[in-house]
């Protein structure tokens, strides 16, 4: 099942590229979910929404979400210095 965040994001995609005129739209996602995930109850994964569209090949609206340009940016490791638990702060300020 499409979550209501996800209608939401591909409604929006859709809207800017047709009445807004963007032809070349790169649909942005930072997800790859897919139903077998642990923790996760059968949430489509937009980045492979084709694979869930092979009964809808009719229906126009469905299929303009499909045919939208999806990638997933790729994320960079950022290194974060770890502060030391509330308590354990070194007791050398006075």
């Amino acid at each position: 099942m499409m979550s209501f965040s996800d209608a939401v994001q591909i409604a929006s995609a859709l809207w800017v590229k047709e009445a807004g005129g963007v032809t070349d739209l790169k649909f942005l996602m930072f997800d790859d979910w897919s139903s077998n995930d642990a923790g996760r109850s059968a949430r489509l994964s937009l980045l492979r929404l084709q694979d869930y569209a092979e009964d809808a090949r009719a229906n126009s609206d469905v299929m303009a979400a499909v045919r939208l340009t999806r990638i997933q940016p790729v994320r960079q490791a950022i290194s974060i210095p770890q502060t030391a638990p509330a308590g354990q702060e070194s007791r050398a300020v006075s």
